[in-house]
């Protein structure tokens, strides 16, 4: 059997391993970021990034948003998927997002979520300062809604990561 020899250099062959690793680490918390459920067949889930912002009015804290964005800070941006939850949010409490909260998105067709939902919460596993990492998971259940592409009951489940912004004053 003929063994099949690296023509790189050692030193070349020795990075490689390393600038992998590398590549990997800066792509952060990405792999906890998903998008799930039985709505990806009606709605366009695509995004690039999460961003989680702690909204402030006349320097009170009112609100904790989660956005998956699609092509940020580009003409072809667009939110499939944002979640807002009223402030108190406090870590390992689950929130009703039906009477505490709001999921909406944001696109160029003006596609919008069902109005009618069935259940939907947030979970927050991490919520530290602004600058520190926040982490969770949303369940949403929808009701039928044909005029908005959905004729049977649809779920959409959601994980996020990502370092806590501050918007607002």
């Amino acid at each position: 059997m003929n063994a099949v020899r690296c023509s790189l250099p050692r030193a070349a062959r020795c990075s490689l391993p390393l600038a992998l690793a590398l590549a990997l680490a800066a792509c952060g918390d990405s792999a906890a970021n998903s998008l799930e459920g039985s709505v990806k067949t009606s709605y366009n889930l695509d995004f690039d990034q999460v961003q989680i912002q702690k909204q402030l009015y006349s320097g009170k804290s009112i609100a904790i948003i989660v956005q998956y964005v699609y092509q940020p800070g580009t003409s072809k941006q667009r939110i499939p998927v944002k979640v807002t939850v009223n402030e108190p949010v406090a870590a390992g409490q689950a929130k009703d997002l039906k009477t505490d909260g709001a999921l909406t998105r944001v696109m160029p067709d003006g596609s919008e979520f069902p109005n009618k939902l069935k259940s939907a919460t947030i979970t927050f596993d991490a919520l530290g300062e602004v600058g520190q990492t926040a982490a969770g998971k949303f369940y949403v259940t929808f009701e039928a809604d044909p005029l908005k592409g959905l004729s049977t009951e649809g779920t959409l489940v959601g994980e996020f990561s990502a370092t806590l912004q501050q918007i607002g004053n």
